[in-house]
């Protein structure tokens, strides 16, 4: 036989993108010639698939003796098309995140202190509801986005990179899907090279919070106080069948949310302490940084 010959019914090409394509192709050979082939199918395009697109070996396997014929070697070779530096494919799934509700769609209590009894007063501090079936757990989705790139692998620098995993984006991001400032934060970044390559393929993983808020809109916390509170006794009367208010109320320590302590002077210079409503603020856990390595990539159609 020659020295190579192609498996021709083990050829396939799979066209997996507007402008991308997959391909495997298989080959007999001595086994002495085995690595010498390995490496001279490197990078090399798939017949008959012109521009710049076409595929070219990424991987080769060699399989010796197979089917028991000692001496000879089975090559596979693995194509498809490279990437682009400074072009990157965008794509989208999505995924969600629970969060607890205390309120159901119509303003009433699902858990928690009583908040629709009072009538939009304050809850009284006495009553609260408990769930008795299901879950007050509710999956809100959002977008995991990922972006898959190539850099010269001689121009790449990992400290380019390295800083902006887990920030937000300081500025607006046209070339994915126009995101706001700060609603995409960067989770991973990936690599994928093989020694010897030109090209350095990185994968950008982001989480978009979606269009009404930003990462740092999702997490709030409210000032509370430690108080003494005067806490009313009760005793269900078995008699009666009424719940009797006792007449000795008990002193508790209780952290009440939504209330701080502060202190006023009086025209004879007395200090009262009082306490005020506290509303809740948000809390920043993301940095906000220069995205300009993202911002910069054109995105294949």
């Amino acid at each position: 036989m020659s020295s190579i010959i192609e498996v021709e019914h083990l050829r396939v090409l799979e066209l997996v993108g507007a402008d991308s394509w997959k391909g495997v192709r298989s080959f007999l050979t001595y086994a002495p010639n085995a690595a010498g082939y390995m490496q001279a199918f490197r990078n090399q395009p798939f017949p008959n698939v012109p521009g710049r697109n076409a595929p070219r070996v990424r991987r080769t396997r060699a399989l010796f003796n197979p089917g028991g014929q000692r001496g000879r070697a089975l090559l596979m070779s693995w194509y498809e098309t490279l990437r682009t530096p400074k072009k990157a494919r965008i794509y989208v799934k999505t995924t969600d995140r629970p969060t607890r509700l205390t309120k159901d769609l119509d303003g009433k209590t699902l858990e928690g202190p009583d908040q629709h009894s009072t009538k939009g007063k304050k809850p009284d501090g006495i009553h609260a509801w408990q769930l008795t079936k299901g879950t007050a757990l509710q999956l809100n989705p959002y977008a995991v986005v990922r972006a898959e790139t190539a850099y010269y692998a001689a121009r790449f620098r990992l400290a380019d990179v390295m800083p902006i995993i887990g920030a937000t984006n300081r500025q607006r991001l046209p070339n994915f899907g126009n995101a706001a400032k700060g609603t995409m934060r960067l989770m991973r970044v990936g690599t994928d090279w093989q020694w010897g390559d030109e090209l350095i393929y990185i994968n950008y993983d982001l989480q978009w919070s979606g269009p009404d808020e930003t990462w740092n809109d999702t997490i709030e916390a409210q000032k509370g106080r430690w108080l003494v509170v005067e806490e009313p006794r009760w005793q269900w009367n078995l008699t009666t069948g009424h719940l009797d208010k006792l007449a000795i109320d008990d002193p508790v320590l209780k952290f009440v949310p939504g209330k701080e302590t502060y202190t006023v002077k009086e025209a004879d210079g007395t200090l009262v302490e009082k306490v005020r409503d506290v509303k809740p603020e948000a809390r920043r856990l993301f940095p906000e940084k220069d995205f300009s390595l993202l911002r910069s990539l054109t995105v294949w159609s």
